[in-house]
């Protein structure tokens, strides 16, 4: 009487879709119909999981679970699948520009008025992997500015005449710093050395950089 004749995915919410990083299982029921006739309608929980959640990426991802038959009895779970769809969180304040081949990304503006900003690793579930020309000039707000390793580019003037800048991190990945890109911040923390192809004017003298 044990024996599970069937398993639905029921969906409390109208689509099994979450945002990036914000997968609640508790939004998902299952219907199990046993042989024996008897119906249940079960919350699935974090238990029940047993699939590495971290690894959940942009767009469908398929999870396994496992369904305990009789409390006593863990050794026989009966399992099954749920495919779910993980949606990126598009953060406003930016503006950007796809390349040519439409594979990645750049920052071209910014919008928001924030001290301290992280700048985005994805855009439509593809990589950010620069900065371009003049996309923060003249900023007024920005103190502290964090570029995620993945960036390769920061164009010219990308930062410049942000008076109240003071630290940027800069990731090991930047292969190319045009000319006064981080002109006037004055901490610049370096995630690797100083790259012989950045521009010879990428930061004024009074600068530091660790």
């Amino acid at each position: 009487d044990r024996f599970v004749k069937s398993i639905t995915v029921l969906k409390e919410e109208s689509v099994l879709e979450f945002f990036q990083g914000e997968f609640d299982p508790s939004l998902i029921k299952i219907y199990v119909e046993k042989a024996n006739e008897k119906h249940e309608n079960i919350n699935v929980t974090m238990e029940m999981i047993k699939t590495d959640l971290t690894k959940l990426v942009v767009g469908q991802n398929t999870i396994m679970c496992e369904y305990l038959l009789d409390a006593n009895n863990s050794t026989e779970p009966y399992k099954f699948f749920i495919t779910i769809t993980i949606k990126e969180k598009v953060d406003p304040r930016f503006t950007y520009r796809a390349d040519q081949l439409n594979l990645n990304y750049y920052i071209d503006g910014y919008m928001g008025n924030d001290e301290i900003v992280n700048l985005p690793a994805t855009y439509n579930g593809k990589p950010v992997i620069g900065v371009l020309d003049s996309a923060f000039l003249n900023n007024q707000t920005l103190k502290v500015v964090n570029i995620p390793e993945g960036y390769t580019t920061i164009e010219t003037a990308a930062f410049y005449q942000c008076p109240n800048l003071v630290s940027i991190y800069v990731p090991s990945t930047v292969k190319s710093i045009g000319d006064y890109a981080l002109n006037g911040i004055r901490t610049i923390f370096l995630g690797g050395t100083i790259n012989p192809n950045w521009s010879n004017k990428w930061f004024d003298e009074k600068a530091s950089y660790v």
